[in-house]
Formats: structure tokens, sequence, C-alpha cells
């Protein structure tokens, strides 16, 4: 018995598949965007790697620096998250529009 990948049903289900994971994409983009939120406020002052009687030794500046990389990449991901989620449901879209395609077509060599 062989699948009917062209059924309706076949259809609405790879339909709804792609559109829920687009969403899942929207969801994993929304958590990063929340981590760079959170890592923004993350931030320490020289102070807090000041030793009494100990030159400034720069470590602060090298933690802004990675606390900051590691926010831009966060937000990075957030985007190409977001991204993908969007060409999933444009995908999803043209699945639907090449579908409703194939219907009037075929509506018009059959008849109603």
């Amino acid at each position: 018995m062989e699948f009917d990948y062209g059924a309706p049903a076949a259809i609405r289900a790879a339909r709804d598949a792609i559109r829920a994971e687009a969403a899942r994409w929207d969801d994993a983009g929304e958590r990063m965007r929340a981590v760079r939120t959170a890592t923004e406020g993350l931030g320490l002052s020289p102070f807090g790697f000041a030793v009494a009687d100990v030159a400034d030794t720069g470590q602060w500046r090298v933690y802004e620096e990675m606390r900051a990389h590691l926010g831009a990449l966060c937000g990075d991901a957030a985007a190409e998250f977001h991204g993908i989620a969007a060409v999933l449901r444009v995908c999803a879209d043209r699945y639907t529009a090449a579908d409703r395609d194939a219907v009037t077509d075929l509506t018009a060599v059959w008849g109603d």
C-alpha cells in the first residue's frame, strides 16, 4: 500500500506540520532574545574586579567584551531563528497555493 501524498488530508498534515515547525523556531527566537536582554543587565563595574593593593589587570574589560559578544551572538541567533520561521511560513503558504492551483486546474479539466 502506497501513501497518497497528494490526498487532501496529507496536504493539510504537511502544511500544519510546517506551520508548527515555524512556531517552534519563533519560540526559540524569543528565548534567545530574552537571553540577549538578560545579558545586558550583567555588566560589572571595574571596581568589581578590584583587589586592595593590586594594579588594574584589565579583567573588567575582558569581561565586558565577552558579555557584549555573547549578547550580540544571542541577538543574531534570535534574528536567524525568526528568519527560519518566516521562510517556513512562506513554504506553507506556497504549499497551500500549489494545492489550490491544482484543484483549480482539475476543476477546469473535469468540471465541478
